[in-house]
Formats: structure tokens, C-alpha cells, sequence
């Protein structure tokens, strides 16, 4: 639930104390077997309750240098506003390779 109010895609506010703990649980794991098992649990979780109808996913993958800050993801096409990326501090003294 806290994704939800930090300008997260948690849209319907779905979530208690035994969700977010399964979050915050893969979120913290190094293992990946660990990581997995929560993400499996949470899932379950989810469609136990089934705060609303999944009707569709996304199939497009959209990949964002690290060099960019405040690349925000969105659902709608083309899934990104091309004009909010801007360059790291870091990049800009960097020389482009020929």
C-alpha cells in the first residue's frame, strides 16, 4: 500500500500489513530463492483477494540507461514521456565515444 501513495501503480490501494511484508521481504532479499518465494506468496495473496479484475498485462519491455533521472514508466503508449528524462550530473562532463 505504500507504493500506492508514493506515486506508485498500486490503483485500486489493494494491500494490508501481511502484503506489504511479503514486499518489503522480496525487496530485502538477496537470495534469489527467497526473493522468489515471497513475489509467490504475495501473488497468492493477491489473487485470494482479487482486488479487481486483471484483464490485461503489458507485453512491451521499455529499457532506460542509467544515465537518466526521473525516467517515470507509464501504461499508456508509448509508456514513457520522452522530455521528463534528464541526464545525471555525473554524464554530462562525460565525452561521447567516436
Amino acid at each position: 500500500t505504500s507504493s500506492w501513495a508514493n506515486k506508485g501503480s498500486n490503483f485500486c490501494g489493494f494491500g494490508d500489513a501481511y502484503s506489504d511484508s511479503l514486499i518489503d521481504a522480496a525487496n530485502a532479499a538477496i537470495d534469489p530463492e527467497e526473493h522468489r518465494n515471497a513475489i509467490w506468496q504475495l501473488q497468492a495473496k493477491i489473487y485470494e483477494d482479487q482486488p479487481y479484475v486483471f484483464m490485461y498485462s503489458p507485453k512491451r519491455k521499455i529499457v532506460i540507461h542509467k544515465r537518466f533521472d526521473n525516467a517515470d514508466m507509464y501504461y499508456e503508449k508509448p509508456g514513457f514521456v520522452l522530455h521528463n528524462f534528464n541526464l545525471k550530473e555525473s554524464f554530462k562532463t562525460k565525452v561521447p565515444m567516436p
